[in-house]
């Protein structure tokens, strides 16, 4: 596997970065209707009652499903994890914000849900301002009735252990419901505007989602090794929603995006510069100044046996 997965897992102090910048309702913007679809997958398969169910978000960055979630019902109750501190402090907000009494959250590492550090609006305030977390604990197995992850699985160093963990701490007859990303768009944009730029065609764009978590097929046999039984299993395409070509140079060049990073990495200066405005140019030329950016995104419902 390549070292680009382990350092977008490695670091989720960027994570933490990239969700304090305005750019990220770009991201918020590109997925709310993905979460909302896998909601309703979910739904279909097991209607979704505050009752009897207990959700996981896993991977919740700042809560965009999570606050899908509440929007279907106010009255479900969720526990959200995700290994940036950031991400999970900015839903946090969210939670006071918006009065969520029953959503829990934590750090994580999605793949050992053995060690998990809650954090809530009470954790206090250190002298240098960050947050006194409280002390690691752990995930139980047949915890939940309901495992959910958007767009998270690609970007792990090692998908097929999060999909256990998942399925480890999801009750019998429980549900997964799986968003992941096929491929990207970025790359092969990218690859186009380092040739146009620098005469180089044997330049290989790097892959920002892991090779064996991006595509239909080979995510529905990982789900199933971890013990899975997939129900349903669907690509949709979805729209970044760009106004023009200089909302797009924003969010890939200052946006902070840290997957998007990966693609910078080794060209800086001069070099750089002359990469950003042959991935202008392509954009603008191949996309309709941006506004037909898409991305391809796999999503599946599962039942644990």
């Amino acid at each position: 596997m390549s070292n680009n997965h382990s350092k977008t897992h490695s670091l989720p102090s960027s994570w933490s970065t990239h969700a304090c910048q305005g750019n990220y309702s770009v991201v918020e913007r590109i997925t709310t209707p993905l979460c909302r679809e896998l909601i309703e997958m979910a739904n279909a398969l097991k209607s979704l009652d505050p009752t009897s169910s207990y959700i996981f978000d896993n991977g919740a960055g700042t809560g965009i499903l999570t606050a899908q979630l509440k929007a279907h019902n106010s009255n479900l109750k969720i526990f959200a994890t995700d290994i940036s501190s950031g991400m999970i402090q900015s839903l946090q907000s969210t939670i006071q914000e918006q009065t969520w009494y029953d959503v829990e959250t934590a750090v994580a590492d999605s793949q050992d849900l053995t060690s998990v550090t809650p954090i809530t609006s009470s954790t206090r305030p250190t002298n240098n301002g960050n947050q006194e977390l409280p002390k690691h604990t752990s995930l139980s197995d047949s915890t939940f009735t309901r495992a959910l992850s958007t767009f998270m699985i690609g970007s792990v160093e090692q998908p097929h252990l999060a999909i256990a963990e998942m399925h480890r701490v999801t009750a019998p007859n429980g549900i997964l419901a799986l968003g992941a990303w096929a491929g990207g768009s970025w790359g092969p944009v990218w690859q186009i505007a380092v040739c146009l730029a620098l005469g180089d065609e044997s330049y290989v764009a790097p892959r920002l989602m892991h090779q064996d978590w991006s595509e239909l097929d080979d995510v529905v046999c990982g789900v199933e090794a971890a013990g899975w039984k997939v129900q349903q299993s669907k690509i949709q395409k979805a729209n970044w929603g760009f106004k023009d070509v200089d909302e797009v140079d924003r969010y890939i060049f200052e946006g902070g995006n840290p997957i998007v990073g990966l693609l910078m990495e080794g060209f800086e200066g001069e070099k750089l510069e002359a990469c950003r405005e042959g991935f202008t140019r392509v954009v603008r030329e191949e996309y309709h100044d941006g506004r037909e950016l898409c991305e391809t995104a796999i999503l599946l419902t599962a039942i644990k046996k």
